[in-house]
C-alpha cells in the first residue's frame, strides 16, 4: 500500500504546471493506470476516479 501511495504521489508530482509539458500528462495517466488498474478516466479525460470519493485531476485548473 505504501508503495502504491508513493507511486501515485510521483504521478501527481509530474502534473505540476511548473514541471509538466503536454506529453507528461499522458505519462502520468499511464502511471496512475498501472498503480490503480481499476481507476476510471473521466469522459473528458481530465481526471481519474480511484474510488467513489477519490479523484485525481489531470489539469492544473
Amino acid at each position: 500500500m505504501l508503495l502504491r501511495t508513493l507511486f501515485l504521489g510521483l504521478a501527481a508530482a509530474t502534473l505540476s504546471p511548473a514541471w509538466a509539458v503536454a506529453d507528461d500528462c499522458g505519462d502520468a495517466a499511464a502511471l496512475v493506470q498501472q498503480a490503480y488498474p481499476k481507476a476510471r478516466k473521466s469522459a473528458d479525460g481530465t481526471s481519474f476516479t480511484l474510488e467513489p470519493h477519490i479523484s485525481i485531476a489531470l489539469t492544473d485548473g
